[in-house]
């Protein structure tokens, strides 16, 4: 397949990618996408900084393809660029023409243009326990003034209704909070990118790199040296197939991955803008407690469910109301504006439970019922779910629930709750090392005021119904560890 992509068309803020392919295109319903980053004037950036942005984004789904690839630019791809995405989307399908002989480029187009005073460290910022957390760390680290939160208004279908609401929605209970309440800088952006998918493409569509790449304007713009998401260790799970094989999860999100993506854009940009995963050793409870003790104000702040009204943090039926709903009783610390009674009582999750329970579902070895898909952990921590439902002290509880309510969660505590995993309320010391020499000895001295510091990874560990390990000395895929301008050894 030959694929021709036109030139970015830059207007104002706005800059839209488009592209011609010689065969149809299953996965995207049009072979065009923008991307919008409020006040910037991108006529300040160079066609190479926009290649790199197209590269980290659509390989992923060009390497989809069962036949070669061919990707011809109007003028010439940066070197480094072109060969780290492609190994980084193991994209073997796929050659890249022109290449220009230059492996780094000047990602401005003259002189640097930044917006305000050069921030340290930007947020991928989705207004959840983990990236509002990792927002409280970075502040008290190094300055309120010194940290920026960027955000995409980002819908996942072409719905000019759904994309108002959630602009508006994003800027009432997220954006403008933080900056009243963190007291940090915030950078907002639009795309149709996520929402250009049709349902074949859906396991093709961008995970770290959206941000991480999509948001390179903003980060240099704000002339940031370190950036972050949020993703903590229970999810980097080794898993074993039917057939024996392990499947090592988010290789992408793991620290040696973005080690290697950090030294791309310094070779590349000639400049040090790190990719980092400050949340790297909090699990959902630890994130949960560490904010209602060390940051009870940003606490009140978390809006992690995306289904709530206009003006309203909780849909009160989704995983994510569930994890607050069992987080915050698990540790003593409930929202006023959280309907708990509600929850507990009309919620798909209770629903589910109940009529898992009726089902004649038997304890396991481990004392609790069967993981079921619409428990509200993610699959990785459903014994951390078993472990807050435990910890629940109902008859303690500092709110007053309805008889129902009540039933329902003294029938949760059967199901699930009928042993405790102490171990889960330490945090594992190699994940803060994995932080490196300079964030990790702040984070340690941070987290050691609430928590204990351990020498090993909290156990039992299941996905869903089946054990699971973790492993982090994986080593990086051979096409990304052999790249000379990442300047890895050969131990990768």
């Amino acid at each position: 397949m030959e694929v021709r992509v036109e030139a970015p068309r830059i207007h104002g803020d706005t800059v839209t990618f488009s592209w011609s392919q010689s065969e149809e295109n299953p996965y995207q319903e049009e072979n065009a996408f923008f991307l919008r980053y409020e006040g910037l004037d991108l006529q300040s950036f160079s066609a190479e900084l926009f290649y790199e942005i197209f590269l980290a984004l659509q390989l992923r789904v060009f390497s989809a393809y069962d036949c070669s690839v061919e990707i011809h630019f109007p003028t010439p791809v940066p070197a480094f660029g072109a060969v780290f995405w492609t190994a980084y989307h193991d994209a073997t399908n796929i050659s890249i023409h022109p290449i220009s002989n230059q492996g780094a480029y000047n990602p401005w187009s003259s002189e640097p243009i930044l917006v305000d005073q050069p921030k340290k460290s930007a947020v991928f910022f989705g207004g959840g326990k983990d990236s509002i957390l990792a927002t409280c760390l970075l502040a008290e680290i190094q300055g309120q003034n010194e940290v920026v939160l960027i955000q995409f208004v980002g819908p996942l279908r072409n719905d000019p209704q759904q994309t108002a609401a959630l602009e508006a929605r994003q800027h009432r209970l997220l954006l403008e909070p933080a900056r009243r309440v963190l007291g940090v800088a915030t950078q907002r952006g639009w795309t149709d990118y996520q929402a250009n998918f049709r349902e074949a493409g859906f396991p093709f569509r961008p995970h770290l790199e959206f941000y991480s790449a999509g948001a390179l304007p903003a980060m240099l713009a704000w002339g940031v040296d370190y950036c972050t998401f949020t993703a903590n260790w229970t999810i980097m799970s080794t898993d074993a197939r039917k057939t024996g094989a392990r499947v090592h999860r988010y290789m992408q999100s793991r620290p040696n991955t973005i080690v290697a993506q950090s030294r791309h854009y310094e070779a590349t940009l000639g400049r040090r803008l790190e990719v980092g995963n400050i949340l790297l050793p909090f699990h959902a409870l630890a994130a949960h407690w560490m904010l209602a003790e060390r940051y009870p104000e940003a606490y009140d702040q978390i809006v992690s469910c995306t289904l709530g009204g206009p003006n309203k943090r909780w849909c009160l039926t989704c995983k994510k109301c569930g994890l607050f709903a069992f987080s915050s009783l698990a540790i003593g610390r409930l929202a006023a504006d959280f309907d708990y009674d509600t929850f507990l009582t009309n919620s798909s999750f209770i629903k589910k439970a109940l009529a898992h329970a009726q089902s004649g579902v038997e304890p396991n070895h481990l004392g609790n019922v069967t993981w079921i898909p619409s428990f509200f952990t993610g699959i990785r921590s459903f014994i951390l779910g078993c472990h807050m439902i435990a910890r629940i002290q109902i008859d303690e509880l500092p709110i007053t629930l309805s008889e129902p309510a009540m039933a329902n969660l003294a029938m949760l505590q059967a199901m699930y709750g009928n042993h405790l995993y102490p171990d889960y309320e330490t945090v594992p010391r190699m994940m803060v090392e994995l932080l490196g020499p300079e964030l990790g000895p702040q984070v340690s001295a941070i987290v050691a005021e609430h928590f204990e510091i351990v020498d090993f990874l909290p156990g039992p560990n299941y996905a869903g119904n089946r054990p699971t390990e973790y492993h982090f000395d994986v080593p990086l895929p051979a096409a990304i560890a052999a790249l000379d301008h990442l300047r890895f050894d050969s131990a990768g």
